[in-house]
């Protein structure tokens, strides 16, 4: 079930989506929230490069930008018709490629078991599409790829990145006990930031988000911002704190 919660900062109502990122299965439901928020601003927790390279996706699509994983008939009843458009048949391995780090490959590869795996993510292609049909303004709202790499180098230690190396390893025999794709995304981040220096990286990025949306608030009467469910509650807290 996609998280969705509301509150007001500076008069303008933000509603914050909580989404299994990757999941096919969140295409649908972020649909309908959005048809039902119906908001003057869609936001996304991406980075501006990513945002940029979701719209050239959309407006050049290529058949095998795309990867997947998992049963093809886990989810026949979702609607995915504006998923992609003039989607054609490709072969998944031969597009398997170095963009992926071996994080995201083992993420995919676990959520699968709960329903087919998209990646670019299915809550991001959609809610962009969606914020294009409609004439709605798209806006990124994590950092920039060069901010982030200035906050990595000074949060994350090398002996975090020993750690991290190390316990990517694990994750392949490791089997998560989650019953459904939420607890296994909550129960995943819980376990791939137990080493500090990155769980630190995660919790700023949750107040930056914070942040940035604070800012376009009084801009805009309703906002909607679509976040990984594992972000959610960070970005809620800094955004009812009256000290961010």
């Amino acid at each position: 079930m996609t998280f969705s919660e509301k509150v007001v900062v500076e008069d303008t109502e933000i509603t914050v989506v909580g989404t299994v990122r990757g999941l096919v299965s969140e295409g649908p439901r972020l649909r309908k929230i959005i048809n039902e928020v119906d908001p003057d601003l869609v936001a996304l927790q991406i980075s501006p490069e990513e945002l940029k390279g979701l719209h050239a996706l959309i407006e050049g699509w290529k058949p095998g930008f795309d990867m997947e994983w998992g049963d093809e008939e886990a989810d026949e009843d979702d609607e995915e018709e504006e998923y992609y458009e003039d989607e054609e048949e490709y072969d998944l391995e031969e597009h398997l490629d170095d963009s992926m780090s071996n994080y995201e490959r083992i993420y995919s590869d676990k959520l699968s078991r709960f329903g087919r795996v998209k990646l670019p993510p299915p809550d991001l292609m959609v809610a962009l599409r969606l914020a294009r049909k409609k004439g709605i303004p798209a806006r990124a709202v994590d950092m920039n790829e060069v901010d982030y790499a200035d906050m990595y180098v000074d949060a994350v230690r090398a002996s975090d990145l020993i750690r991290h190396s190390v316990r990517q390893k694990r994750l392949r025999r490791k089997r998560f006990q989650a019953e459904t794709p939420e607890d296994f995304v909550i129960e995943w981040d819980r376990t791939v930031n137990k080493v500090k220096g990155y769980a630190n990286l995660e919790k700023r990025r949750e107040h930056y988000v914070a942040h940035k949306l604070k800012q376009l608030s009084g801009g805009y009467k309703r906002i909607m911002v679509v976040v990984e469910l594992q972000r959610a509650e960070g970005i809620l807290k800094h955004l009812g704190s009256k000290d961010d």
